[in-house]
């Protein structure tokens, strides 16, 4: 799917943008009681799939409206968030095309942003397993997707490793710098010790051939 950037009519704000909303730890009662719990735990690589289209579709056009907030697993792998965040279960973070300097990213793949926290700019990274809730503009509820809750907040309990999610935009090539071992090293910038010339025999004094006999 094609990646969404700033709309061209769009012109960013001169306006500060306000901080990211505080970390939110529970969801009101009544949504979690609502919760089908069949969805929860039954859940496979399609319906994944498929949750993440509605997430890009509902981000997408909550956006072209205003300021959205994601509600999010900061813990899940892909995940990057300033390291204060880094453990929050229910983060909530605010979205939108007219902040300043925000560069964001939307594919299938997830969001990625530049955002501010506590005045210094942070490049956030979401993929779309990590996204469980979004508050869509002008709606004070949170549209949810169960499967991917915490389990702090009823979802199922997540494995102690799970594999990385596709990379939400791609990182900058390094560079290595590979050495030979020590000991080619060595043979190979090392001189070899001079060694003492050969006595050659022809530098030898030869015995007389004639003798005076008296």
């Amino acid at each position: 799917m094609t990646e969404r950037r700033r709309p061209p009519d769009q012109m960013p704000s001169t306006e500060s943008p306000a901080p990211p909303a505080a970390p939110v730890e529970k969801l009101p009662t009544p949504l979690l009681d609502v919760l089908d719990q069949d969805a929860v735990w039954r859940d496979t690589a399609q319906a994944a799939t498929a949750r993440a289209r509605q997430k890009l579709s509902t981000l997408d056009e909550s956006l072209a409206r205003g300021k959205t907030q994601v509600r999010l697993d900061a813990r899940r792998a892909g995940v990057r968030v300033p390291d204060h965040l880094a453990q929050a279960h229910a983060l909530a973070l605010n979205l939108s095309w007219r902040f300043a300097d925000t560069a964001m990213v939307l594919n299938d793949r997830g969001v990625a942003a530049t955002l501010t926290f506590g005045g210094r700019p942070f490049r956030c990274v979401l993929p779309w397993s990590s996204v469980w809730g979004i508050v869509v503009f002008g709606s004070d509820t949170v549209k949810v997707w169960p499967p991917d809750l915490p389990p702090e907040l009823g979802g199922p309990p997540r494995p102690p490793s799970e594999a990385l999610p596709p990379l939400v935009e791609p990182g900058r090539p390094c560079l290595t710098v590979v050495e030979s071992p020590a000991e080619e090293r060595s043979e190979s910038l090392c001189e070899p010790e001079a060694q003492p010339p050969a006595e050659s025999p022809a530098a030898k004094p030869r015995p007389p051939w004639l003798k005076l006999v008296r």
